[in-house]
């Protein structure tokens, strides 16, 4: 059963959820981006919630997985464990700003600390997630993208953004994305219970979010 909103200690209007990709924590200059970003959106007043991409770790996994034919529950799980560990690589290098989370309940707390939570979601995903009629299957179609999609739905969240380390151009699909191997193959079908997803070049200060069209 998932828990009710108020127990959460989320905003009614729910917060919003960003997705950092796990290529981008060897930039170097993801700590001082990031902190920019971080404080823009409280100027703003948007509660983010942090979900960091499984990067090399999870790369790891999934060579690993090519060259021994891993069971897929096993694969996936050492995946998100794999998000965990990165979840903490990522909150090492703001301190100040984010704490690692691993439980709806501790957002309220961290932001009122006036700090950023960042999901370490495999706690999420067994205790939440796989007791839901939705859940999402044991397989590489599901990566971190679809991961932050389904925590967006499962807490209100208005927004979902991927910060991601290329373009998207304007009038995007998110079928279209998926070819183009932007997301996941697992996103489209939880797009519909999301209001709205965007994706942000993270790289290129200039750059501006782009709404994924669904279709």
């Amino acid at each position: 059963m998932i828990p009710r909103p108020e127990d959460w200690q989320i905003p009614s209007r729910g917060p919003v959820v960003v997705k950092l990709g796990g290529s981008l924590l060897l930039w170097e200059s993801l700590p001082q981006r990031l902190s920019r970003f971080l404080d823009w959106c409280r100027a703003e007043g948007a509660m983010v919630i942090l979900v960091t991409g499984g990067g090399m770790p999870a790369n790891f996994v999934r060579d690993l997985d090519h060259a021994h034919g891993m069971d897929d529950t096993i694969s996936h799980d050492l995946a998100v464990r794999a998000m965990d560990l990165n979840s903490h690589c990522l909150a090492s290098l703001l301190p100040r700003q984010m704490a690692v989370v691993d439980h709806f309940s501790g957002f309220g707390p961290i932001w009122n600390a006036g700090k950023t939570p960042v999901i370490a979601p495999y706690r999420f995903l067994t205790e939440v997630d796989a007791h839901s009629a939705q859940a999402l299957p044991a397989s590489w179609r599901v990566t971190s993208d679809s991961i932050a999609a389904r925590l967006a739905e499962c807490v209100g969240a208005h927004d979902l953004i991927l910060l991601k380390s290329k373009d998207v151009p304007p009038g995007t699909t998110i079928r279209q994305a998926v070819r183009h191997g932007l997301v996941d193959p697992m996103l489209p079908q939880i797009a519909a219970r999301v209001p709205r997803i965007m994706s942000l070049n993270f790289r290129d200060p200039s750059a501006v979010a782009r709404e994924l069209i669904k279709s």
